[in-house]
């Protein structure tokens, strides 16, 4: 793996933005007498891509607390990575607030019908 924050930081973003068509993939390939629904595949590939955007995140606060604000910003700055950033950011929200509704409602029991 590289060792580039925005290479880190766009692989989680891409597993975030996959969410969907990966569980969609899992449902299909999934016996159909084995399967449960489709949300419980998204909730397990949104865990998936939680733990890739925190890792790639934590890897930019690593890399900032050991180069300091200043030159972390500059770094960002000329290497165009603000932006991959704050993806990464905005993502991890996201999915966190997707799959802790998606929690919400399996521990209360509700089922959303896919048609």
């Amino acid at each position: 793996m590289p060792l580039t924050p925005g290479h880190w930081q766009e692989e989680a973003v891409a597993s975030a933005e996959t969410v969907g068509a990966s569980a969609q993939q899992l449902l299909l390939e999934t016996d159909p007498a084995a399967r449960g629904p489709r949300e419980q595949y998204e909730r397990h590939y949104g865990e998936l891509a939680l733990l890739q955007l925190h890792a790639a995140l934590e890897r930019a606060k690593h890399l900032r607390s050991r180069l300091g604000d200043e030159a972390a910003d500059a770094l960002l700055r000329r290497e165009q990575l603000a932006l991959p950033l704050a993806d990464a950011m905005l993502w991890r929200d996201r999915t966190t607030a997707a799959v802790a509704a998606s929690q919400r409602r399996a521990e209360a029991n509700e089922v959303i019908c896919d048609s």
